[in-house]
């Protein structure tokens, strides 16, 4: 007993000492498993950088010294735990071992056996104790692994079961046919609503049935399965059902090849709509658009025939609102007329009676040189003031005709604007010179124009018989503006008034035909209508009229270049 306590004693001071000189200097042993490590780097489950590979070979020989000094089991096994988490394989840890073995057998070598074999009894003790914490933890890990897995399997179980009873019950419970036939087109599964179409107690009357009995089809050349591989994997369309009791229906039926994951056919999948009381509804529908596309073109044929009698008797109206324009025209007219040829035949008659009685003189040889020389000045003025009058007159008439030849003309033809704007002004002067109101006219002298004379007549003419009728009616001294400004892409031409305005409910009424706030007074409601027309189909161009109560009225036209072109520029 004693000699091998001493042997054990001697063996432990070999050891401590051997461990002693490791504490003071571990730098080679930490050197020669950095490069082990390095060595064996990819051996291991993960790739760690090399300063991490480093670290745990300076651990490693501060682990194994505690345990040879101290003998902490517990410390050994979580270095051993850290090792596997850390992604350390098997073998790196044997090779580990054999080499810090290889060390110690170098230190120990020459001392006592038993020292040398004590050393690496405790360094194998020390590696057990590593090693049982490496695979407890690998056990662990393990056993956790594989509850995680019965978990998630368990879990998709019943998650599958649930999807397939959701799915089951859909398709069961779908209010449309479904079916599912093999590849012998021979059904295999029905549901309800398959036997509710059909007409069917229990699936046993047709399970093993071949699908096309319940179907009336043109004779099938080739098999299902065929001719949906014909035509990639799926078809639909409408046929026609037949059944249990030989009546028909009419479904939309659906089918698809059922496929493997690899792509093997393994069944067919029917899918059917019953569409009866939608093809009815459509039959009726298409009926009830025949007709009413009938009763459309009747009507459409009523209203055109309506439409050119409106036409007809809007442009007899209008024609007639001219005619009554003009006969208004013509009327004051006759009246301005009677005034000079009036005045000439009193003074054509005194005149007449001065020479009858300065003939008796003659006769009757009783003329003094004063009779000669009364009758002489007499006889002078009279014909002066009868040319005067004449001339009025002949130039009334003529300014009159012209313009009640371009009122009831459409042609083009060259004039000044303003002249002419003038001319027309003087043909209303019977209904003007019975206000004191003053009438402006802002134009070019030198605006010439080659357009349509008449629509221009017309324009200023209903605009003014307008603003006196509604305007000024109850305005003893009103303002009426006449402003023509010439511009690159043609003329803007303003009519404004100082009158009493218009309503604003009335203002988007004013150019439409027979609106007229002179129902039963003598209004018809085409005069700006007149105006509008000229301006936007005669002018081809555009009309606008602003006004507020109290503040009078404007009419904004604007005429493009090309329908007024100046004749200086042809």
């Amino acid at each position: 007993m004693v000699s091998v306590t001493v042997d054990i004693s001697i063996a432990r001071q070999a050891l401590e000492s051997v461990c002693r000189g490791i504490l003071e200097d571990p730098a080679e042993l930490t050197g020669r498993l950095k490069a082990l490590l390095r060595e064996h780097a990819f051996d291991n489950r993960s790739i760690l950088h090399p300063r991490r590979l480093n670290e745990i070979a300076e651990t490693q020989v501060v682990s194994l010294l505690d345990y040879l000094v101290g003998q902490d089991e517990e410390a050994a096994m979580a270095y051993g735990r850290t090792a596997l988490r850390e992604g350390l394989g098997e073998r790196t840890v044997l090779l580990v071992e054999r080499e810090i073995k290889n060390y110690f057998a170098d230190r120990l070598e020459g001392r006592e056996a038993g020292g040398l074999r004590l050393g690496l009894a405790r360094i194998d003790d020390y590696f057990s104790r590593y090693l049982d914490g490496y695979m407890r933890e690998r056990e662990a890990g393990i056993l956790r692994d594989q509850e995680q897995l019965r978990r998630a399997l368990s879990s998709a179980l019943e998650r599958q079961g649930r999807e397939l009873y959701i799915k089951n019950h859909a398709i069961n419970t779908s209010i449309n046919g479904v079916m599912l036939a093999d590849l012998d087109d021979r059904i295999s599964y029905i549901n309800d609503a398959f036997l509710y179409m059909w007409g069917y107690d229990s699936s046993g009357e047709v399970l093993g049935q071949k699908t096309w009995a319940f179907l009336r089809t043109d004779e099938v050349r080739e098999s299902p399965m065929a001719f949906l591989e014909r035509l990639g994997g799926g078809w639909r369309g409408e046929l026609t059902a037949q059944r249990r009791d030989d009546s028909t229906f009419v479904v939309d039926i659906s089918a698809s090849l059922i496929k493997e994951p690899n792509g093997q056919p393994v069944g067919i999948m029917y899918f059917f709509i019953d569409i009866t009381e939608r093809k009815r509804v459509e039959e009726s529908v298409r009926r009830l658009n025949q007709e009413l596309e009938q009763r459309v073109i009747e009507r459409t044929a009523e209203l055109r025939a309506s439409l050119e009698a409106l036409q007809k008797t809007q442009e007899h109206l209008i024609q007639s609102e001219k005619m009554s324009a003009l006969g208004g025209l013509v009327a004051g007219v006759a009246h301005e007329i009677n005034t000079p040829v009036g005045i000439g035949v009193t003074v054509a008659s005194f005149l007449q009676q001065k020479t009858k009685e300065f003939s008796e003189m003659v006769i009757q040889e009783r003329l003094k040189r004063s009779d000669l020389d009364a009758y002489m000045n007499t006889a002078l003025d009279s014909s002066n003031m009868i040319l005067s009058n004449l001339r009025r007159a002949v130039n009334f008439i003529q300014t009159f005709k012209q313009v009640a030849v371009d009122q009831s003309s459409e042609e083009r033809r060259q004039f000044k604007l303003k002249a002419y704007i003038e001319d027309v002004l003087f043909s209303l002067r019977p209904k003007l010179k019975k206000t004191h109101h003053t009438i402006e006219v802002s134009c070019p002298e030198g605006l010439e124009l080659y357009s349509y004379p008449g629509a221009f007549s017309q324009i200023i003419t209903n605009l003014v018989v307008n603003s006196l009728i509604h305007g000024l009616e109850f305005k003893d001294e009103g303002q009426i503006r006449f402003e023509v400004t010439e511009r690159e892409d043609g003329i803007r031409f303003r009519y404004s008034d100082d009158g009493r305005g218009i309503d604003a409910k009335h203002l988007t009424k004013v150019f439409d035909p027979f609106f007229t706030t002179k129902r039963g007074q003598g209004g018809s409601g085409l005069g700006l209508h007149m105006v509008y027309n000229q301006v936007t189909q005669t002018l081809g161009g555009q009309i606008d009229c602003y006004s507020s109560p109290g503040k009078g009225a404007t009419f904004d036209i604007w005429i493009p270049k090309a329908e007024v072109r100046d004749v200086k520029q042809e």
